[in-house]
């Protein structure tokens, strides 16, 4: 038996034995609170000690009256599918939730906030639900709507409210709820906490949304509060729509890009709402009989190079300002900065407080630990462990033997130190998480017996979910950009792919190798943002069209707030067959590219673009080399 097979072995024993005979009785039925926080990066907690930037001195009190835990983990690097494992304390792949657009979340399963109405709780949900039917849950819908249009007149369409009731807070275990994403809500009470309808009604607070949601948590446990109760609050930052008043902008003064901003003045909204809850429990003195615990529900995502990109109306998919510093990756990755996220636990008289702890836990404990605390038998079917005795010093070892994640074309096992990372088309990453060079550094080939009892264990995990086994697709743009480049790796792109080029007034489609541009009427471009090249920069393409015409290139260097029609160079198309197009973008000397239009003359017939290819250097165009390359 290696020396690292004993290492687990002893993981696992401890963990049953703390189970059996570590446990103390819990004070009867304590208060539980979890509080979420949405696209938030590791990094920004001020307890973390990552960046002086952040400023959260509420977060931080709650860290140093209870336990911050580094190596804390969610179930997925996206909203729904964590939020899913959270609130049920299973692995969602249990149950087929792996991704966005599998919801909803089942009936059969049994939420944190059911068993704890069960045995006597009163229960309160506030903020962001995500768990519903969406128009994106293509699976349910074919099945329960198959005459529903995920469009209407051109706009998007929701599932009907009917549909949705069985699905919402009200009917998942919460007898009340204040659910919505911005300063109005769905809700059975008010801000008062007065009551309104039972089965809900819509709420206009004209409130910031972060100060409503902290209003509804605080006239919950107001009103709430002579009996044991379990309030959910899950607030919706930092995610986009970035947006802030200038009560909290105001904290952040001087050169920083607008998004950092942003995001700063949303995290301390958040950390003010918890030092009004914490606030609010210490007046009613119920510090010692409450539990309250806080997460986020997956790290930030980056964009891989924090693009400080002009803020549309609504939502956008871009930066949402937060980091995962010192992590390597982003939202949608099981790199560590996809799941890794701020973890604290506080129970004061219970829990130590200023404790630090290493050992690596998951959101999955959430729903065990309040379960223990409630006095309830423990449920086979919960993957998470009651977390109180380990930090509170009454059990030795590891909660966890091994941590699990499975999503899109990715599955992980992180085991003690050790973290095997196996993509879909083979690619398998090792990394010892207790080095300085945690993800920098793939030692597979150093390691190979740790690897090969990973993938083992892996492989048998992923045969127990629903659907069963490693995912086999071919791995997505998105997905082959963001691990070569915050990883190193290198992959083939999937065929049929446009590569995460976008069209605008045309119509983009990949065959045979070629992508084809069709206009449909307007000036037509493609477009790739997410870039990151220095100059001198020559764009070289591969084009075919029958017609010919003009063409131009159009770029956004760094530090540009939008394409001002300042950057624009030209080139002619001959009609005929396959010809090669070099056009050498005039750039300063310190500039770097980050977005890139090429505009082509599609409108006159369709455009064939075999590749295109990004080459800088600093020598003639002959000693370039190439940088980027998109074969289509």
């Amino acid at each position: 038996m290696s020396k690292f097979r004993i290492g687990l072995s002893l993981v696992f024993l401890g963990g049953l034995l703390c189970g059996r005979t570590c446990v103390a009785a819990e004070p009867a039925k304590p208060n539980i609170i979890v509080i979420l926080t949405d696209d938030h990066g590791w990094a920004d907690l001020g307890a973390q000690g990552v960046l002086k930037d952040i400023r959260t001195p509420n977060l931080d009190r709650f860290a140093r009256e209870g336990v911050r835990c580094t190596a804390g983990y969610v179930t997925a690097p996206q909203c729904v599918p964590s939020r899913a494992g959270l609130l049920t304390g299973r692995y969602q792949q249990r149950f087929g939730m792996d991704q966005n657009g599998h919801g909803p979340l089942p009936l059969s399963e049994k939420t944190l906030a059911e068993r704890l109405k069960a045995a006597g709780y009163a229960t309160g949900m506030v903020g962001k639900w995500h768990l519903e039917a969406t128009r994106e849950d293509s699976a349910w819908l074919r099945k329960n709507l198959p005459d529903f249009k995920p469009t209407k007149a051109g706009k998007p369409a929701s599932v009907p409210h009917e549909k949705n009731t069985p699905y919402l807070p009200g009917a998942r275990g919460f007898d009340y709820f204040f659910h919505g994403y911005f300063g109005n809500a769905h809700a059975n009470f008010n801000l008062k906490g007065e009551p309104l309808k039972p089965e809900g009604e819509m709420v206009q607070t004209g409130l910031y949304r972060l100060d409503a949601q902290t209003e509804a948590a605080l006239a919950f446990i107001r009103k709430r509060h002579e009996q044991p109760f379990f309030l959910y609050l899950a607030y919706f930052a930092p995610h986009t729509p970035l947006e802030a008043p200038e009560k909290y902008l105001s904290r952040f003064p001087g050169p920083m890009p607008e998004r950092r901003r942003l995001a700063l003045a949303m995290l301390s909204a958040v950390d003010d709402g918890v030092g009004r809850v914490l606030d609010a429990l210490a007046a009613l003195k119920l510090d010692e009989k409450t539990l309250v615990m806080f997460t986020g529900d997956n790290g930030a995502p980056l964009r891989v190079n924090k693009p400080d990109e002009p803020l549309p109306k609504g939502m956008d998919a871009g930066w949402d300002g937060s980091l995962n510093d010192p992590w390597l990756g982003e939202k949608g990755m099981l790199s560590e900065g996809g799941i890794r996220e701020p973890f604290l636990l506080r129970w004061k008289g219970r829990l130590p407080a200023g404790k630090v702890y290493d050992q690596p836990v998951s959101s999955l404990d959430f729903a065990a630990s309040a379960v223990a605390a409630a006095g309830l038998k423990h449920d086979s079917a919960l993957d998470g462990v009651n977390l109180v005795p380990f930090l509170a010093g009454e059990c030795d070892g590891a909660p966890h033997e091994a941590l699990y994640w499975r999503f899109w074309r990715q599955a992980a096992v992180r085991c003690g130190q050790w973290k095997l990372l196996r993509l879909s088309d083979g690619t398998e990453l090792l990394f010892d998480l207790a080095s300085s060079e945690h993800e920098k550094k793939n030692i597979i080939t150093a390691h190979a017996d740790i690897a090969a009892q990973l993938r083992e264990k892996l492989t048998k995990w992923t045969a127990t979910l629903n659907p069963s086994g490693l995912p086999a697709d071919p791995l997505s743009p998105a997905e082959i950009k963001w691990f070569a480049t915050h990883l190193g790796t290198k992959h083939a792109s999937p065929p049929g792919s446009t590569q995460s080029w976008l069209g605008r007034n045309c119509k983009l489609s990949v065959r045979d190798g070629v992508l084809r541009v069709e206009g449909q009427g307007g000036t037509s471009f493609i477009a790739r943002a997410g870039l990151d090249e220095p100059c001198p920069i020559e764009v070289r393409l591969r084009v075919r069209s029958e017609k010919g015409g003009h063409g131009k290139i159009e770029w956004r260097p760094a530090g540009a707030k939008d394409f001002d029609g300042k950057h624009i160079v030209s080139f002619a198309i001959a009609s005929g067959d396959w010809q090669d197009v070099r056009v050498t973008l005039p750039m300063a000397a310190d500039e770097k590219l980050i977005h890139l239009r090429i505009y082509l003359p599609a409108a006159v017939g369709p455009v064939q673009v075999e590749r295109v290819q990004i080459f800088s250097g600093t020598g003639g165009n002959e000693s370039k080399k190439l940088s980027r390359e998109w074969a289509f």
